[in-house]
């Protein structure tokens, strides 16, 4: 992504404002998804994922629109790879609300630099790396949630024409969106046996 200094953008102040109202939203967010018995296959989990994903998907957006236009192109690893340090063998839940949590305290630091970078030449740089890192995170995140509703409603039974409509994609894709999936959640480390 490239750093345009021209760009428009939010004012310190709604920045500050707005990442405040981010971290409540996710935090409680975030005890939502770990609710007393939280599985994947729960479907308040994966709106607790989709709901994370597109707070942090509309906070880049709002203070920095062309980080999050540039953001949206790259391509995005699963997100326990990308923000899981400690990635122990748990269920896949736990992994995921790990990453999150993980995630959001990478943009609580970004947020920090942005603070302190308020009134100094480097303000614009800050806000548009905070931008982004929210934004690819999100989409990150988001990703998982697709998977999750996909893998979920395949093992459901579900058509994929309804599949299609949940996720507004073609039904012609569904097919290799449910092989992804499976590959997705077989690719998570696996819990020891119990």
């Amino acid at each position: 992504m490239n750093y345009n200094p021209d760009e428009p953008a939010a004012s310190s102040a709604d920045v500050l404002r707005e990442i405040t109202a981010l971290r409540l939203r996710c935090l409680a967010i975030l005890d939502d998804a770990a609710a007393e018995g939280s599985t994947i296959e729960s479907a308040a989990f994966v709106d607790c994922t989709r709901a994370f994903a597109d707070a942090l998907i509309d906070f880049g957006c709002e203070i920095s629109p062309t980080a999050a236009e540039a953001a949206t192109t790259l391509e995005i690893p699963p997100p326990f790879l990308c923000f899981c340090d400690d990635c122990e063998p748990d269920p896949p839940h736990q992994l995921l609300i790990k990453a999150m949590s993980q995630l959001l305290q990478r943009v609580a630091e970004e947020a920090t630099c942005y603070a302190s970078a308020v009134g100094r030449p480097d303000e614009r740089a800050k806000l548009w790396r905070l931008s982004g890192t929210a934004v690819v995170g999100g989409i990150s995140i988001g990703c998982a949630s697709r998977m999750l509703i996909v893998w979920n409603s395949e093992r459901a039974g579900r058509s994929n024409a309804d599949i299609a409509g949940q996720l507004g994609i073609p039904v012609d894709r569904v097919p290799e969106m449910i092989a992804s999936a499976k590959a997705y959640l077989g690719s998570w480390p696996k819990p020891p046996p119990t």
